[in-house]
């Protein structure tokens, strides 16, 4: 099994798996730049399914926990998809 993490498109992904290339692909950042809307179904999934663009990180380096004066910032403050 091959699984690739390389800031593959969603589209790039899916032509590499019809042509055997890889097996999976993971798509982190992602998931972090469009957050939960409700338990168990990240904001990624629903912006897939409906064809909505994905949020996108203009933060820079700086997505993960970190000693910010809101433990949300940075984590789970992206924008929704509605």
């Amino acid at each position: 099994m091959l699984m690739v993490n390389h800031e593959y498109t969603f589209g790039e992904a899916e032509d590499l798996i019809k042509l055997v290339q890889i097996d999976l692909a993971q798509f982190a950042r992602p998931f972090i730049y469009n957050p939960l809307i409700r338990v168990y179904q990240p904001d990624l999934v629903t912006r897939l399914v409906s064809g909505i663009p994905l949020a996108s990180n203009d933060r820079g380096g700086m997505v993960n926990y970190g000693p910010y004066q809101d433990p949300n910032e940075n984590y789970n403050d992206w924008p929704r998809a509605i």
